[in-house]
C-alpha cells in the first residue's frame, strides 16, 4: 500500500531571498510523497526566476502558478484547487519545514485517524536562520490543545498556519482560506479563520508537542501589520458565529466557563496568598522583634568583648613596653661584655703576633745557621773529591813535604 501523498501549498509574494528555502525543505521531508504547488501571488521582484529553477530541478515534484496579486487567502485556494494530495500542508514562503515534520504528521494521523488537523510548535528564527527560541502551544496556553479546541481557538489562535497538515477534502467542504467577509482587504488571520471554521464544524484536532517548523521573523510580516489583522480576526469570528452559531455559542460558552473557573481558582489561590502572607506578615513581625533582641544582646556582648579587648591590649602595651626595657638593658650589658672581651682578644692577638714574629725571627736565623752549613759542607765535600782526584805522590809533594818543612823550622 503505498503513502498518501501529501501536497505543501506555498503563497508566495516578493520573497525572492527565502521562497527557496521554503521549496527546498519540502522537498528534504523524510516522507515520500510529497508535492509542492507554488502560487506566486504577482510578484514584483526576482521571485519568478527563482521558482522556475526549482521547476526545472523536479519538474515532477514542483507545479508554480502565477496569478495577479490577490492576497494570501486566494493564493492559498488556488494552489490547493491545484493540488493531487489527501492532504494539505499550508508552508509561508518565508518559513521551512523540520526535514521529519510531515512523517511525524502522517505518523500521529495514522494513530489517531479521528484528527482532521494535525499541529505542533515550532521554532522562531531570524532571517539568517538562528534560532531565538521555541514555541510549544501545551506550554503557553492553559486550555485543551488537542481534540475539540473551539474554545481554546475563541480566545486566540493556537495553530500556526505552517504547522499543520490538514485533510484536503475536509477543508474544502468547511469552505477554505476564504468568505466574503473576511476578504474586504486581503491581509492576515485567514489561517486562523479556517481553523475557526474545522473547529465549529466538529472537526478534532491532534497536537505534536514538539517544534517541526522554523517561523522566521521578518520586518514586513503581515502580522506586525496590526489594524487590518486585527480587523481581520474579528470580521472572521463574525462569519464563523454566523455560519455555525450553535457549536461557537457553546465553545464560546464553554470558554467563558472555563475561564471563570480559572478565575474562581486564581480568585481562591489569591486568598490563600493573602491568608499566607498575612501570616508571613506576623511571622516576620516576630522574627523582627527576636532578631531586634538578638541584635542589641550581640551588640552589647561586643561591647563588653571591645572593653576587654582594649583592656588586653593596653596590657600587652604595658608588658612590651617593660619587655622592651629589659632588653635595652640587656643590649648595653652585652654590648659592654663584648667591648671587654673585644679588648682582652686585640691584646691577645698581639700577643700572639709577637710570639709568631719572634718566632719566625728564630726561624729565619736557624735557616741561615743551616744555609751556612751546607755551603761548609758543600766546600768539604768539593775538598774532599779533590783530594781524592790526586795522586798519593803529588799529594805528599803538595801538601806533607810543605808541611814538615814548617815543622823543622
Amino acid at each position: 500500500m503505498s503513502d498518501p501523498l501529501v501536497s505543501v501549498i506555498i503563497p508566495n509574494y516578493n520573497l525572492e531571498k527565502f521562497v527557496g528555502q521554503a521549496i527546498e525543505s519540502a522537498l528534504a521531508q523524510t516522507y515520500p510523497a510529497v508535492e509542492v504547488v507554488v502560487v506566486d501571488d504577482g510578484s514584483t521582484d526576482n521571485s519568478r526566476a527563482v521558482l522556475d529553477r526549482y521547476v526545472q530541478q523536479a519538474p515532477d515534484r514542483v507545479r508554480v502558478i502565477y496569478q495577479e496579486n490577490g492576497g494570501v487567502a486566494l493564493a492559498r485556494m488556488r494552489a490547493i484547487e491545484d493540488t493531487r494530495g489527501e492532504f494539505i500542508v499550508p508552508l509561508d514562503s518565508d518559513d521551512y519545514l523540520h526535514p521529519e515534520a510531515i512523517a511525524v504528521w502522517m505518523q500521529y494521523r495514522s494513530e489517531h485517524p479521528q484528527y482532521v488537523v494535525i499541529y505542533s510548535g515550532f521554532y522562531r528564527v531570524d532571517t539568517e536562520n538562528t534560532v531565538l527560541y521555541e514555541v510549544l502551544p501545551h506550554q503557553q496556553r492553559n486550555e485543551p490543545v488537542e481534540g475539540n479546541i473551539l474554545a481554546t481557538l475563541l480566545n486566540g489562535n493556537t495553530v500556526t498556519a505552517s504547522t499543520s497538515l490538514i485533510e484536503r477534502a475536509r477543508l474544502l467542504e468547511v469552505g477554505g482560506y476564504v468568505s466574503k467577509a473576511t476578504l474586504h482587504n486581503g491581509r492576515g488571520h485567514d489561517d486562523y479563520f479556517l481553523m475557526l471554521r474545522l473547529a465549529a464544524a466538529g472537526y478534532a484536532f491532534g497536537y505534536v508537542a514538539r517544534p517541526l517548523l522554523y517561523y522566521r521573523d521578518t520586518p514586513n510580516s503581515i502580522s506586525k501589520d496590526t489594524i487590518p489583522f486585527v480587523a481581520n480576526r474579528q470580521a472572521s469570528l463574525a462569519v464563523v458565529f454566523q455560519e455555525y452559531p450553535q457549536s461557537t455559542v457553546a465553545a464560546f460558552e464553554e470558554g467563558l466557563h472555563r475561564r471563570n473557573a480559572q478565575l474562581e481558582a486564581m480568585h481562591q489561590q489569591l486568598l490563600k496568598t493573602l491568608e499566607l502572607s498575612d501570616a508571613r506578615e506576623k511571622a516576620v513581625a516576630e522574627q523582627f522583634k527576636a532578631t531586634d533582641a538578638a541584635i542589641a544582646e550581640r551588640e552589647q556582648y561586643f561591647a563588653s568583648l571591645n572593653a576587654q579587648m582594649n583592656a588586653a591590649a593596653a596590657e600587652r602595651e604595658q608588658y612590651f613596653a617593660n619587655l622592651n626595657t629589659q632588653m635595652n638593658v640587656a643590649a648595653a650589658e652585652r654590648e659592654q661584655q663584648f667591648a671587654a672581651q673585644n679588648a682582652q682578644m686585640n691584646a691577645a692577638a698581639a700577643e700572639r703576633e709577637q710570639k709568631l714574629a719572634d718566632i719566625h725571627a728564630q726561624v729565619t736565623q736557624q735557616n741561615d745557621q743551616l744555609n751556612q752549613r751546607d755551603q761548609l759542607i758543600a766546600q768539604l765535600q768539593g775538598e774532599i773529591e779533590l783530594l781524592n782526584s790526586i795522586p798519593t805522590v803529588q799529594l805528599v809533594q803538595k801538601y806533607v813535604r810543605p808541611t814538615l818543612r814548617k815543622l823543622r823550622k
